[in-house]
């Protein structure tokens, strides 16, 4: 490099200075908006390509249901609802009956409308007041089971039964891959929970 003066040398280097720092700000720039252009396509990639966990059950919610019932271990109410003659005259016998829940009557079962789900089917005593209810629900397939969760436990009316009613902290709600189960019921809504899961699990 040629002899400059001093003055002058210093503002040659400054100048070089500010031209490496300008096109590293430039490259500091260029890489964090590639980085935010990659990170919203991966983020949009996953949303579209977030695989749908279908449960064994499919559609056969009542299979699923049985298989609930099946573990067994609960209050003497519920066994003996579950072990009363299906088949009997008598209509003062109490027994549970399932029911298919659909968009006229989905308001009583699940306390709205417009929940979605695929399919669903309400297990529930014959004669009322009897203060019990396990609703099974297949969310539709581009749906989330934890949102639609949500929405049946808030939506749920535990005080739906004429006169009388359960408290908020007899409904339970929970769900496994593309089953929502929500229980009311003051002796066996934990061991329901429990039975769900197991039987989701395989552990029937």
């Amino acid at each position: 490099m040629r002899y400059l003066p001093r003055k002058s040398y210093y503002i040659y280097e400054n100048h070089l200075k500010g031209r490496i720092f300008m096109k590293k700000t430039w490259l500091i720039r260029a890489l964090a908006l590639m980085t935010a252009i990659l990170l919203s396509v991966s983020l949009v990639s996953c949303k579209e390509e977030k695989p749908k966990t279908v449960g064994a059950y499919g559609d056969d919610l009542e299979a699923l249901l049985a298989d609930i019932y099946a573990v067994g271990g609960y209050s003497d109410m519920l066994t003996g609802m579950l072990e009363a003659p299906a088949d009997t005259d008598n209509m003062f016998y109490t027994r549970l009956m399932t029911v298919e829940i659909t968009k006229e009557n989905e308001m009583g079962f699940l306390g709205a409308n417009g929940i979605p789900y695929e399919r669903a089917i309400a297990s529930e005593p014959n004669l009322n007041p009897t203060l019990y209810s396990l609703c099974l629900l297949k969310v539709a397939e581009d749906e989330d089971a934890a949102e639609v969760a949500k929405q049946v436990k808030k939506s749920a009316n535990p005080m739906k039964w004429v006169c009388t009613g359960l408290s908020s902290d007899d409904v339970y709600v929970d769900y496994a891959d593309d089953v929502v189960i929500l229980v009311m019921s003051a002796r066996d809504g934990e061991s329901l929970i429990d039975a769900f899961h197991s039987v989701m699990n395989g552990e029937k």
